[in-house]
């Protein structure tokens, strides 16, 4: 597989430019629904983690306050407790290569706009030297 490629974006013309620009756009798009849903699974594995603080090793309290049709043991809750912490810091580690990844892509579009803008601006300065000057009486 071949890795990325470099390319000179000085000398791609205006319409090469306006595309690269709008597929870095649906990238970065892209990038930022990742996050998003990537934030939600974190928040429900979280929520998953603090509803098992309410289960103890008491099995009266569980029964007083819970109907529990499966009784849990202090090891299966320990064990659902670290599982949701593994997810938690699987996820979060995933949500900060994907803002990396969002903040280059991020970086790439401003350049991109920036040679698109000064490619856009000489060709509207050369138009303006070919057009000839009113000529006023």
């Amino acid at each position: 597989m071949a890795g990325p490629q470099t390319i000179n974006i000085m000398q791609l013309n205006v319409m090469q430019l306006t595309q690269l620009k709008q597929q870095i756009d649906e990238e970065v798009e892209f990038f930022s629904s990742s996050l998003q849903q990537l934030k939600l699974a974190q928040g429900k594995f979280q929520g998953s983690q603090e509803n098992l603080k309410q289960f103890t090793s008491d099995p009266s309290c569980n029964a007083t306050q819970h109907e529990l049709l499966i009784p849990l043991s202090t090891s299966g809750v320990e064990a659902a407790r670290e599982y949701f912490q593994r997810k938690v810091q699987y996820l979060t580690k995933q949500i900060e290569k994907v803002q990396e990844l969002a903040q280059e892509k991020v970086k790439i579009r401003e350049v991109v706009m920036e040679a698109l803008e000064s490619k856009v601006s000489a060709h509207l300065a050369s138009q303006q030297k070919q057009t000839p000057a009113p000529v006023s009486s």
